[in-house]
């Protein structure tokens, strides 16, 4: 199959580009240009809304930056962050950067000793941290300060020196990001202040965010994704964000409906459980499912808080094209995109006005995108050069040679293709990929993506132990699962259980091609094991042989 091999097409930009070098230079210009309006907003309880506009913000990090410089802190010295999504997260972030020094967010969602290790490999003297770490990570590593990360938040005297540290140059480092660890070792990504502008200007020249807008915060802010695309990127554009109190669902929603935001950063995950919801809701009784889908949308967007919604963004991993045709069904504004972490969060994105969500979109003004070591079908590994790629892995030159080029190209590990009209679609990740011995290539993305839309699979994680036996860990849905028993699961009924998912097993073989069909499955007794990001922890099956266990597992664990 004949497809393009290189970017010849990017997602086109409707506004001009402020040209803004640095983050402290945007943290300047934006407080003094929105002042007076409503940066951050989270809610204190049920009853009340705490805000801050853009101008208390910069008097905030400014006077805790000059905090953190008369404890010691240096130009270009490492500060740890770790806590929850809150406005004083993100105050401790500028105020590092503010201070020329470099930020290194931590996984609040981690176990203590991998955020540890994390605080040992970044060698971060300062830790800045929200109440219950600050005692679990005291004497780790060269850590010399540990500030409670509330502090943030205090009012300081006007005496206190607020002026802005040396200014740093575009080439600085900002950020160095940590892994989640998919692969099972965390490495530091070195972000420029450059690499996180060109991203910046990029999404703001593409995508119409203005300070009307409101994000609603509840992605692991640690995550470039959630850091930069939500917090930076707001910030930018003078949009309020409001942040969830919670990861609860039940805190969550509430939270949603006071927010009522126009802007939310999402992951397949969360998305396909809100689809899953709604999809529940209108098959409860005859008058719902009779309603026109675009109609019981409307309904169900209003009840969610979600009734001003004009953007929904799906990242962190593929959403399947199911989940997409679904939320599209009942008009939900979704688009897809595409990046990593060595990246600065987004190589490409669907265009506001023509989305494929079937695709992770087009390649960014900034970026170029070539195709390469391609396959009969035209699928290649996905490599990417431009202005947000990373400068490398922090003291591991090993790693950085193995992905990254001198000539700058970054090999991102994931296969994919252009279409004709330049929007890429990722099919997987090179290291997943199953080669059998008759020379075929299975993506194990490409048969999840089969099972996980069926009615009695909540997830599902697909591998070979041999290179040509295919097998699947399943979680059942449970829902689906007591439809098709007529009744909730009881003691006893795991053989009926069974014999659901191998009946649906069964019918789904029959539309694969042969070389593609599960021959061996077992049933999860619970969710399956995920990193912080929600993407599930693939390494963990790689040794992993069904047809040599039980029919019902407790899925594999980190030692």
């Amino acid at each position: 199959m004949q497809r393009l091999t290189r970017t010849e097409k990017r997602l086109p930009g409707t506004r001009s580009k402020n040209q803004i070098a640095t983050i402290q230079n945007m943290l300047e210009r934006k407080s003094s240009l929105y002042a007076d309006k409503i940066a951050y907003s989270i809610r204190k309880n049920d009853l009340s809304v705490s805000s801050l506009t853009f101008s208390e913000v910069f008097t905030l990090f400014t006077q805790f930056s000059a905090h953190l410089m008369s404890l010691g802190l240096k130009r270009r010295e490492h500060v740890a962050i770790v806590g929850e999504n809150s406005p004083q997260w993100a105050i401790s972030y500028f105020a590092v950067i503010w201070a020329g020094a470099i930020v290194v967010p931590l996984d609040a969602r981690a176990r203590t000793e991998h955020i540890k290790q994390v605080l040992v490999l970044s060698d971060s003297r300062f830790l800045i941290a929200s109440a219950g770490f600050t005692e679990a990570l005291s004497n780790t590593g060269a850590v010399e300060h540990i500030i409670p990360m509330d502090e943030a938040l205090e009012v300081r005297s006007h005496t206190e020196k607020t002026v802005l540290a040396e200014k740093l140059e575009p080439e600085d480092i900002a950020d160095i990001v940590f892994t989640s660890g998919t692969t099972g070792n965390p490495k530091g990504v070195m972000l420029s202040h450059a690499s996180i502008m060109s991203n910046l200007e990029t999404l703001y020249s593409a995508f119409p965010i203005t300070v009307e807008d409101t994000a609603f915060s509840i992605l692991p802010i640690h995550h470039v994704y959630e850091r930069i695309g939500g917090i930076l990127l707001s910030f930018y554009c003078g949009q309020r964000v409001f942040f969830s109190r919670s990861i609860k669902p039940r805190e969550m929603l509430s939270d949603l409906k006071v927010a009522r935001p126009t802007v939310w950063l999402n992951t397949p995950l969360i998305l396909e459980r809100l689809l899953q919801r709604i999809e529940q809701n209108k098959a409860k009784n005859f008058l719902t499912r009779a309603l026109p889908s675009k109609l019981f949308g409307k309904m169900a967007r209003k009840r969610l808080g979600l009734d001003r919604l004009k953007l929904i963004v799906s990242g962190g991993a593929a959403l399947s094209e199911a989940a997409s045709r679904g939320l599209e069904k009942y008009e939900f504004p979704l688009l897809q995109g595409y990046g990593m972490s060595e990246t600065a969060a987004v190589i490409s994105a669907n265009p506001f006005s023509k989305p494929k969500n079937a695709s992770g979109g087009m390649v960014l003004e900034n970026s170029e995108v070539e195709i390469r070591d391609t396959d009969s079908e035209g699928i290649g590994e996905i490599c990417v050069r431009g202005a947000s790629v990373m400068k490398g892995y922090y003291k591991n030159p090993g790693a950085t040679k193995e992905i990254l080029s001198d000539d700058g190209w970054l090999r991102t590990g994931d296969l994919g293709y252009f279409d004709h009209e330049g929007y890429l679609y990722i099919t997987g990740r090179k290291k997943s990929v199953i080669v059998t011995r008759g020379g075929k290539n299975i993506s194990p993305e490409e048969i999840e993506e089969k099972l996980t839309p069926l009615e009695t699979i909540e997830e599902a994680i697909v591998f070979s132990p041999d290179d040509e036996r295919i097998q699947a860990v399943i979680f059942p849905e449970a829902e689906g699962i007591s439809k098709k028993l007529g009744q909730p699961p009881q003691h006893g009924d795991d053989e009926r259980i069974w014999d659901v998912l191998k009946d649906q097993i069964t019918e789904l073989n029959r539309r694969l091609e042969p070389h593609k069909r599960i021959s061996h499955f077992a049933v999860a007794r619970e969710e399956l094991p995920k990193t912080t990001t929600r993407k599930v922890k693939r390494y963990l099956f790689r040794d992993m042989d069904i047809s040599k266990t039980t029919k019902f597992i407790h899925p594999p664990e980190d030692k």
